[in-house]
């Protein structure tokens, strides 16, 4: 156990030494309080508390599609090339759509080619939101 402690300690020196740690946590820290500040009107979200870079996130149907009336459950895990790379966003609820798979994973493109280090965490709620009033069959995750 102690090496296990020792060793995790050690990884953070070196990512506060190369300034990736920091420039990530800052970052995270940067998107909650936004997120506190100004809520999105459809999720929620439970940062953990032993672990900054894992979210609980909950977001609300979208009125007038299939999803209306349901609640569904997400989690986030922000890598450590993040805000550079992608935060993971994945499903737990399963979800009955063409751009998500059996998984959770999201087939959308702010994941991937969109995604620079400038978009929020709202501009990524807005997206998978978005994707959810307005499917996009022509790019399906499971064929």
């Amino acid at each position: 156990m102690h090496s296990i402690q020792y060793s995790a300690l050690k990884k953070k020196i070196r990512e506060a030494k190369d300034g990736r740690f920091m420039e990530k946590d800052k970052r995270i820290v940067e998107e909650l309080k936004c997120l506190h500040c100004d809520p999105h009107p459809f999720f929620r979200v439970y940062p953990s508390e032993s672990d900054l870079t894992f979210w609980r996130i909950l977001m609300q149907g979208p009125p007038d599609t299939p999803y209306e009336k349901g609640v569904f459950e997400l989690y986030c895990q922000f890598g450590p090339e993040y805000p550079v790379k992608p935060p993971l966003i994945r499903f737990v609820t399963r979800v009955y759509h063409c751009n998500v798979n059996s998984v959770g994973r999201i087939c959308h493109n702010i994941f991937d080619r969109s995604y620079n280090a400038h978009i929020t965490m709202r501009d990524i709620f807005d997206a998978v939101y978005g994707l959810l009033i307005i499917p996009e069959p022509d790019d399906p995750l499971d064929r």
